[in-house]
Parts: structure tokens; C-alpha cells; sequence
């Protein structure tokens, strides 16, 4: 019988081993099926052909602190979340992400890829720690938005005072309970999940959300902090695109304009795959409600797709197969 189990405990590891090295097949083949199927490369080159480089350049240059803030807020959350300390385990489970992410609804693909750097924690632990990393993005992309989308209502369409108020006020009181129940002591929570823990149904989702009972005032106000860096160096980034591809600069406009597009990717990219289709549909709707035409429009929001999803991914999945993350 111990001859049995020692065969058995033997052949476990080889088997993990397979089961990564399948999954990275999996999200190899199914980002160049992606890429080829479902992305106009020739387009896309057209695009950068036709764009002020400078400003391209520099829009393809802040991709650096874009990737490191968020490289800063993950490590924070692995840290306090699982205990995993390790920086290069961190960066490389960051960018096996990306390739992950690029041909899923809503990034989902995000959620497990993350989980391929670290063989020693379970994926189902490594989603929870990713749904707290990407709350607070969220949170912040939907507190600058909603301001930017009221804005945007009031001054292209005139709305009255009695529906641009209500709308004000409905989103302070949504705001205020986030922030309230984010910095608030989670002893509540622990409370509300642990007799969940009897039921079978629920003992093994339970038992991993109670590690978000961890997320205590000095995690949220980093997170929060860095999470609204992100935001901006993104919306730097989409601003300079703008400017690169209608040839001339209102900062004002740019600004409100990324910000509500950015908004309404964020709660309309579960339809689409990578958010691709959403961008640059809202893009063009946003834009030319705003006197711009809808070539810069999208060519502007095809190459922040470019800069901050496909080249990251690519990345990714290059350190895929040539790390080892034993």
C-alpha cells in the first residue's frame, strides 16, 4: 500500500508539470489565432504610419511606468494576500497574464495566466488576489469617469440642472460606500463568510475569500494611491495619442474624452474579447460628439490597444517559454 502511494506522490509533480506546459500551449495558440483572425495587422501598421512619431514615441515610452505601476500594486497584493514575496515570481506571473488576457471577455484569461508563475498556490487562491488588484483600478477608472461622463452630458448635451444633479449626487453616495466599506474594519467579514464554512457548497470558495479579510486600511490607501497613477499615466497615454493623430492639442477635451472612454470600456468589456471592438466604438462615439473625426477616433485607440495590450502580451508570451518557474 505505501509502495502504491509513494508511485502515486512520485508521479504527481510530472503531471503538474504537464498541466502548465498544456495550459501555456493553450494560451500560445489561442493568442495567434486571435492576433490573426480577429486583428487587421495591415491596418494597424497603417495607423502608426500615419501618426506624428514623436508623440507616438513618447505615448510608447510611458508604457514603462504603466507596466511598473502595475507591477507595484501586484506585488503589494501577492505580499499581503498570499504571502509570496519573491519579485521575479511577481514580474514574470504580471506578464503571463497579459497573452492570457488579450483573447478573453473582459480580461478573464488574466486571472489564471497570473497563476502559471506560481505552481505552489492554488489558481483558485491567485484569482481572488487579482479580482482585489484589479477592484481598486475599477474603483478609481469609475469615481474619474462618472465625474467625466456628467460632464460630458451636461456640456454636448445641454442636460438641465435636475437631471445633472441627481446624477451627482447618486454617484457621491455610490462613492462614499465604497470607500467607506474599503477602509473599513473587515471583522464583518470575517463573521459573514465563516458559518458559510459548514456548508459544503461553500467551505472551498469560502475558504478562499476569507483571505480578503487581510485587506486592511494601509493595503487599501497604497492600492488606492498607485491605482490612480495607473489610471492617469493611461490616460496620459490616450491624450498623446489623440494629439499625435488630429494634429493639434486641446487638453481639456482630450482629457474629458479619455476619461469617459475609459469608463465605458471598463463596464462594457465583458462582451468583447481584450475590449477590443468597445474602445474603439466608444472612441468614436465619445469623439465625435466632441467635433473630432472618427479616423483619430480610432486610430488613436487602436494603438493604445497595440502599446498596452499586445506588446506586453507578446512579452509575455516570449517569457512563457524560455522561464522557468520552478
Amino acid at each position: 500500500m505505501n509502495n502504491s502511494k509513494d508511485i502515486i506522490a512520485a508521479k504527481l509533480p510530472n503531471i503538474k508539470t504537464r498541466v502548465y506546459f498544456t495550459l501555456k500551449l493553450l494560451v500560445a495558440i489561442s493568442l495567434l489565432v486571435y492576433l490573426f483572425y480577429f486583428v487587421e495587422l495591415g491596418n494597424i501598421v497603417s495607423t502608426f504610419l500615419s501618426s506624428n512619431v514623436l508623440l507616438l514615441a513618447f505615448s510608447t515610452v510611458l508604457l514603462v511606468p504603466n507596466l511598473y505601476l502595475q507591477y507595484w500594486k501586484w506585488k503589494i497584493t501577492c505580499d499581503k494576500l498570499i504571502g509570496e514575496t519573491s519579485r521575479s515570481k511577481i514580474l514574470l506571473s504580471l506578464f503571463y497574464g497579459f497573452p492570457a488576457a488579450v483573447f478573453t471577455p473582459a480580461r478573464a484569461g488574466e486571472y489564471f495566466g497570473r497563476g502559471l508563475a506560481f505552481k505552489d498556490y492554488r489558481i483558485s487562491e491567485i484569482i481572488v488576489a487579482t479580482v482585489a488588484d484589479k477592484l481598486f483600478t475599477i474603483l478609481v477608472t469609475s469615481v474619474i469617469g462618472s465625474i467625466g461622463t456628467i460632464l460630458f452630458i451636461n456640456r454636448y448635451y445641454q442636460s438641465s440642472i435636475y437631471i445633472s444633479l441627481p446624477l451627482m449626487i447618486a454617484f457621491f453616495v455610490l462613492a462614499a460606500i465604497a470607500i467607506t466599506f474599503i477602509f473599513s474594519d473587515k471583522e464583518w467579514f470575517y463573521k459573514f463568510f465563516s458559518p458559510l464554512l459548514k456548508f459544503k457548497l461553500f467551505s472551498k470558495i469560502g475558504e478562499r475569500l476569507l483571505i480578503l479579510k487581510n485587506l486592511d486600511r494601509d493595503f487599501a490607501f497604497k492600492m488606492i494611491s498607485i491605482s490612480t497613477l495607473f489610471f492617469f499615466c493611461y490616460l496620459l497615454q490616450f491624450v498623446i495619442l489623440l494629439a499625435a493623430f488630429a494634429n493639434h492639442i486641446e487638453l481639456g477635451k482630450f482629457l474629458l474624452a479619455a476619461a469617459v472612454i475609459l469608463f465605458a470600456k471598463t463596464i462594457l468589456s465583458p462582451i468583447s474579447l481584450s475590449e477590443l471592438g468597445v474602445r474603439e466604438g466608444a472612441s468614436i462615439f465619445f469623439l465625435t460628439q466632441m467635433g473630432e473625426t472618427s479616423s483619430t477616433a480610432l486610430n488613436a485607440s487602436l494603438s493604445l490597444f497595440v502599446i498596452n495590450i499586445i506588446v506586453p502580451a507578446l512579452v509575455g508570451l516570449f517569457l512563457l517559454f524560455v522561464k522557468n518557474d520552478d
